[in-house]
């Protein structure tokens, strides 16, 4: 499981390199990574600011949680590119548990995703083989203790108590890796447009902030004066009576 938010200053790729190494039992546990793998973690950094100039205007700065789970090398090194490039190009702010071991070590790993979750404004949810594998796995089986199927039930619970209403889930593949768009989760069906990144990434900019990506003009004015349908030949002649005979 490899949830993101970090609300920490805009950050690259080369910057996201320069992280330290480390085991953490407790994110391997949550499923994201499998035994022995070691989990990058950022140097703590400041919050960016909470507004941002958006169309010559104040908007506010969307939260994006990430949900993935974890693959090989290259799988993480793009979650990790995709995260940062939200964060420092489509203007959100963006949380990750790898970033986040402050916080978790104050809550503990399922409290922090239910929090994350539920006050996040967007959730990108990164679509391959084994994220849909967590997620849909039946309780009791090996995959169901992972932090991606605990994820999954806040998102699905979420998305019940909100009516059906999908528009805080941002399905995501990423290209060159697995993943189609029959590998969302169970509980969001077939029933959102899954976006590719990084070719779409416009789409997926305005999804997170909520905006239509082309928009129809202002409503023009139109004159509704009827037309007046004029009389054709000569006005009639006035009638002469004719005189009483006597």
């Amino acid at each position: 499981l490899a949830s993101l938010i970090f609300a920490s200053p805009p950050v690259t790729v080369g910057r996201l390199a320069e992280t330290s190494a480390v085991s953490l039992p407790q994110l391997r546990d949550s499923g994201r990574a499998e035994a022995g793998d070691p989990i990058a973690l950022s140097p703590s950094g400041s919050a960016i600011p909470k507004m941002a100039q958006q169309g010559g205007a104040a908007a506010a700065t969307p939260t994006v949680f990430v949900s993935y789970a974890w693959g090989n090398d290259a799988q993480q090194a793009a979650v990790k590119e995709l995260a940062a490039t939200i964060q420092q190009n489509y203007g959100c702010n963006v949380v990750m548990d790898v970033f986040s071991q402050v916080d978790i070590d104050r809550l503990g790993l399922s409290r922090w995703m239910l929090k994350q979750i539920r006050e996040a404004d967007k959730v990108v949810v990164v679509c391959d083989p084994t994220y849909k594998r967590k997620a849909d796995s039946e309780p009791g089986t090996p995959a169901s203790r992972s932090g991606v199927t605990y994820e999954a039930f806040i998102m699905g619970a979420q998305f019940r108590e909100s009516g059906c209403d999908l528009s805080k889930f941002v399905p995501i593949i990423l290209e060159g890796h697995a993943g189609t768009y029959r590998d969302t989760p169970a509980w969001m069906g077939l029933e959102l447009v899954v976006s590719q990144w990084p070719s779409q990434g416009d789409d997926i900019k305005f999804r997170l902030h909520g905006r239509e990506r082309v928009a129809l003009p202002p409503v023009g004015e139109v004159d509704l004066t009827p037309a007046v349908i004029q009389a054709q030949g000569p006005p009639p002649q006035a009638v002469v009576p004719l005189p009483e005979s006597s």
